[in-house]
């Protein structure tokens, strides 16, 4: 899951519906041909579409008044449901309650108190018609969506055995795409609301959500790693980070938006926030931070919610921390050593890297000497 800013919206109800700011048209995708032939055999896996959630709220918002009983019909519908408390999962001071009086004043008013503007009411509603075009295109496209998938994700999938898939197609909250903790349930939750209308932005999307998918698959398939596969949550902050940075950190650069041909404004803007964390200082410095930061962790001196605020949201850069190792090790060792590593408690990924750039004086990205101390690869 990663956070982004999203546009600013004046409170009226009706500048909203006019396009308060000014969005992008829905761009379709240029091509949903598969990006290439798969470099490796792909479980067998399907994938099913639920657009309900997404269609729902944005069919809510458009209503001037919403019921007690509306509201609970709406928090009925599995995507909805489980968007609202992906909130909580976040911010566990906002749920459901938080969520009927925010919906219920913004239809009525225009109007969401600050503490609310985590469910992103006013940005699904100003991209209700992109929301629109984005099921459209979806859902007239979904095999090819689905081949593009595992034609991008083949040269990096673990083993997971047969999976039967359920994309769920959301609209609003503070992620834009999650895979819940603690579930065996083989679904994800792609959020349209963030896709600035960028079709490729959401076959990328779901790509990225399917990977985290496939690594939970291939970890619980190892009894040792359960707990990584679906109680990432309870695992002490220190393991937690070195878990985190592994599985999204692959993931994000497994799905590197320069893969797709079609530059949309979510693709573009991707684009350029890869290269900007590519730069050998911004390297250095996000490096830097984890080394403070897993210090702190390892010391027990920093909560989780602290340290995802600063390594995980806004620029994210323990993505590119962990995007970083992940295109080293593939450099030196292959596709294979990647798909191996959720076959592996997730310190492993990190000694293997120091491993390389030990190895290769040309790696950019180090930890400092009391992080290989903790890691278990000190000189």
């Amino acid at each position: 899951m990663k956070n982004s800013p999203s546009c600013l919206i004046v409170t009226s109800l009706l500048a909203v519906a006019v396009a308060a700011c000014q969005r992008p048209a829905a761009v379709p995708c240029g091509d949903l041909a598969p990006v290439a032939a798969p470099a490796a055999q792909v479980d067998s896996v399907s994938m099913r579409f639920d657009y309900t959630a997404a269609e729902a709220m944005v069919a809510a918002l458009e209503r001037d008044s919403l019921s007690d009983a509306a509201v609970d019909s709406l928090l009925s519908v599995h995507g909805v449901g489980m968007t609202v408390d992906n909130v909580t999962r976040f911010i566990p001071e906002l749920g459901r309650d938080d969520f009927r009086a925010a919906i219920r004043t913004f239809v009525r008013t225009g109007r969401v108190a600050r503490e609310h503007a985590p469910f992103s009411l006013r940005e699904t509603l100003a991209a209700r018609e992109e929301i629109r075009a984005l099921v459209a295109e979806i859902r007239q496209n979904e095999r090819a969506v689905l081949d593009r998938t595992l034609a991008l994700l083949a040269p990096y999938a673990p083993a997971t055995g047969p999976l039967e898939l359920t994309a769920y197609l959301v609209a609003g909250g503070v992620s834009t795409g999650f895979v819940p903790d603690t579930t065996a349930d083989a679904a994800f939750y792609a959020n349209l609301t963030r896709a600035n209308g960028d079709c490729e932005g959401v076959v990328g999307n779901i790509a990225h959500e399917t990977y985290h998918v496939m690594q939970k698959a291939a970890l619980r398939r190892v009894p040792g790693l359960v707990a990584v596969a679906d109680s990432v949550e309870g695992l002490p902050t220190s393991e937690r980070l070195l878990a985190t940075v592994l599985l999204e950190g692959s993931a994000s650069f497994v799905t590197d938006p320069r893969r797709f041909a079609a530059q949309g404004p979510e693709i573009a803007r991707q684009t350029a926030s890869y290269r900007r964390d590519a730069e050998p200082a911004r390297v250095r410095e996000s490096f830097a931070l984890f080394d403070a930061l897993y210090q702190e962790a390892a010391r027990h001196e920093i909560t989780w919610r602290a340290l995802y605020d600063r390594g995980f949201a806004g620029d994210a850069p323990f993505y590119a921390v962990g995007r970083e190792m992940t295109q080293a090790i593939e450099r030196y060792c292959g596709a294979a050593c990647i798909r191996r590593h959720f076959e592996r408690p997730p310190v492993e990924f990190f000694r293997e890297y120091i491993r390389l750039y030990r190895a290769h004086p040309e790696i950019v990205g180090r930890f400092a000497p009391e992080t290989e101390r903790l890691l278990g690869t000190d000189r």
